[in-house]
């Protein structure tokens, strides 16, 4: 059996963590977010082998360049290199809602960072990394371990494993429930062109399971 580097590991638990405090955070009508959500499904489906930018989505680099994910034109980005940098970092605080400190504990973590304009009725987010210290794909029981031994309450764990034009695929979800708001999670992890690494995408949102799916699936890192 596979066994997760820690680094993965932790990134899973912290995964967990964000996804309960973006849903602590929440105050949007769940009705008013599906209604968003509706609004915010433009694009067309994409022929392989990889989704095209258009309109409706905007591609962000990963700060080394070889990696991208598709984001909600609208939607704010920054990368770990935009960290130090005040400017960016209030801008993206003023477009997002969410507090300073906490978007550079994600950028210690994550290399990109995405999220939904803050009066947009949904609290959604799209993270991205790649980690070079692992070239595996995660288990389900490696990442059941790790979000209990997180202390994160968590339900609808499903997972699968697929081939796609790059390769295998693994999508895990699973909701987070803080407060009595649902926060519904989609990973999806590929291993890098040269198996060299594992690139991990994730997608939280407060409207449902279908709609995390979707916004992960749109912005799976393009090689």
């Amino acid at each position: 059996m596979t066994r997760l580097s820690r680094r993965t590991a932790l990134t899973t638990a912290f995964t967990a963590v964000l996804a309960a405090s973006l849903a602590a955070c929440s105050g949007s009508d769940n009705a008013q977010s599906a209604s968003t959500a509706t609004t915010q499904e433009t694009l067309p489906p994409s022929p392989e082998p990889s989704p095209t930018p258009t309109s409706a989505y905007t591609m962000v680099e990963f700060p080394d360049g070889s990696y991208a994910i598709m984001i909600p034109s609208n939607w704010a980005s920054l990368t770990s290199d935009d960290a130090d940098d005040d400017e960016l970092v209030n801008a993206y605080v003023q477009a997002t809602g969410q507090d300073a400190d906490t978007v550079r504990q994600k950028l210690a973590t994550y290399q990109v960072i995405c999220a939904g304009p803050v009066d947009s009725g949904e609290t959604a987010e799209i993270t991205g990394q790649v980690n070079y210290d692992s070239a595996e794909l995660p288990m389900e029981p490696e990442v059941i371990q790790e979000l209990e031994e997180s202390g994160i309450e968590y339900t609808d764990l499903q997972t699968s494993t697929i081939g796609s034009y790059f390769g295998l695929r693994t999508t895990m979800s699973y909701t987070v429930d803080q407060g009595g708001t649902p926060q519904y999670v989609s990973n999806v992890y590929v291993l890098t062109p040269e198996e060299n690494g594992t690139v991990t995408v994730t997608a939280s949102t407060d409207v449902s399971a279908e709609r995390a799916q979707e916004l992960v699936e749109d912005a799976v890192p393009l090689f």
